[in-house]
């Protein structure tokens, strides 16, 4: 047994001292996502970031609920091991499928609506969506409160907000009327040059890299990521989001980094509104039109205030740690799709 183990202890030092190492941050998070009527995503993900490259692992499970959740499990949110290697520099991503043991890399370009959650939806018909000043904003809410309260949370030392966004709009077309809410609750801890700081650097860069014209505190804040998805389910009727120098300027009372986001997102619309081009010539129905059958159905006893889309998005662990030169390498045996 102790040969075995001295075997072994002498292979990793060999298998360090070998590979290059650079010094870096090494993140663990978990997030777990449920659209109202489809299912629940998780994902459990590890991140080693160094300078502007990172490259990631994440484990997701999509349990999804009738039609609409096997629809969306097999087009936009797979069960599975996935990896990615981001890489500024080369302007390229590189990502794996662990399972069949593929990887595939691109340039990085400018992000599609459809391809916020990694998945692709076909582009709808042009007459089919309407254009940004359908939605008229009849009033807006948005603020942020410090609560006073603190606790540790996974080892951070955290202090808590309250963020609070809700409108009111008219479809200047149909003339539909429809409510938004957002509520969320972010706790933080204060942030170091060398953690948190070299992270948000990276997400800031990546963010501009592929187009995305929002803060990465905004975007974790208000859960973007999650409603691109659901927008990307019904093209044909946009919602309003929260934007402009209002939400920046409170958004800014938050200090430190996010370690846990509680939010939770309410979409009230009239069944009119929530209606959709009738299906032509029969074949299956598109995404968007699986997606508002669902959510324009009557609510079930106790669903009245159930969320479209909550989100928690939590940090595990964030530590300075060397990472190996070989994390953005792709693994030896994959095959290129």
């Amino acid at each position: 047994m102790y040969r075995i183990k001295k075997t072994v202890l002498f292979t990793i030092v060999l298998g360090v001292l070998a590979a290059p190492a650079l010094a870096g941050v090494v993140k663990k998070s978990r997030t777990q996502v449920a659209f109202k009527g489809f299912g629940v995503l998780t994902m459990e993900q590890g991140e080693r970031i160094a300078s502007d490259r990172k490259a990631s692992e994440t484990k997701t499970e999509f349990k999804g609920k009738g039609i609409m959740g096997k629809t969306l499990g097999s087009a936009l949110l797979r069960s599975g091991s996935f990896g990615e290697i981001i890489d500024l520099p080369a302007m390229t991503v590189t990502s794996l499928d662990n399972k069949k043991k593929e990887y595939q890399t691109r340039p990085i370009e400018k992000i599609a609506m459809g391809e916020a959650t990694g998945g692709s939806e076909p582009e709808p018909d042009a007459e089919a969506r309407p254009s940004e000043s359908d939605i008229k904003i009849i009033r807006s809410e948005f603020k942020v409160e410090a609560t006073g309260e603190t606790e540790t949370l996974n080892g951070f030392p955290s202090e808590k907000y309250a963020v609070l966004w809700q409108a009111e709009w008219e479809n200047v077309k149909t003339g539909a009327r429809g409510t938004e809410k957002m509520t969320t609750l972010v706790w933080t801890t204060p942030m170091s040059d060398d953690l948190q700081a070299e992270e948000m650097t990276f997400s800031r860069a990546y963010l501009k890299a592929v187009g995305l014209d929002q803060d990465v505190m905004e975007r974790s804040v208000l859960g973007g990521q999650w409603i691109q998805a659901l927008a990307s389910m019904n093209p044909a009727n946009p919602a309003p989001s929260p934007q402009g120098r209002q939400v920046a300027k409170e958004l800014a009372k938050i200090k430190g980094y996010p370690v846990l986001i509680d939010g939770k997102y309410f979409s009230i619309r009239p069944e009119g509104e929530a209606q959709v081009e009738e299906k032509k010539g029969g074949g299956m129905p598109s995404l968007g039109k699986l997606a508002m059958g669902a959510l324009k159905k009557k609510p079930k006893p106790g669903e009245e205030n159930e969320p479209t889309v909550s989100y928690v998005i939590e940090t595990l662990e964030l530590a300075a740690a060397a990472v190996d030169e070989t994390a953005f390498l792709v693994p030896a045996g994959y095959k290129q799709k």
